[in-house]
């Protein structure tokens, strides 16, 4: 079984120091690729240089948005019950 991945991972550009753009890898190392690329040749991130004065860009680790106590503690073992995970429990009871 494959352990439960609470994290994203994102090329990140920032243009200007105000637009950011996240484009989202299924890896570390993925990224790191698309970043050695951008590296040799950055005129990849723009189709035209007017406009743009400053390219920052990386990568990042992030932490998934819906992660929950689920994905951490699968099993409460002090009540001896399992975590229903808020997607089942919420379809059934509205908030």
């Amino acid at each position: 079984m494959d352990p439960i991945s609470i994290y994203a991972f994102a090329f990140v550009v920032i243009f200007n120091e105000k637009a950011k753009i996240e484009i989202p890898y299924d890896s570390m190392q993925s990224c790191y690729i698309a970043e050695v690329m951008v590296d040799k040749d950055p005129s990849r991130l723009y189709y035209t240089k007017r406009g743009i004065d400053s390219i920052t860009y990386g990568c990042e680790r992030i932490l998934k948005r819906y992660v929950e106590e689920c994905e951490r503690l699968p099993m409460d073992f002090v009540n001896k019950k399992a975590c229903i995970p808020y997607w089942e429990y919420y379809s059934e009871n509205a908030r």
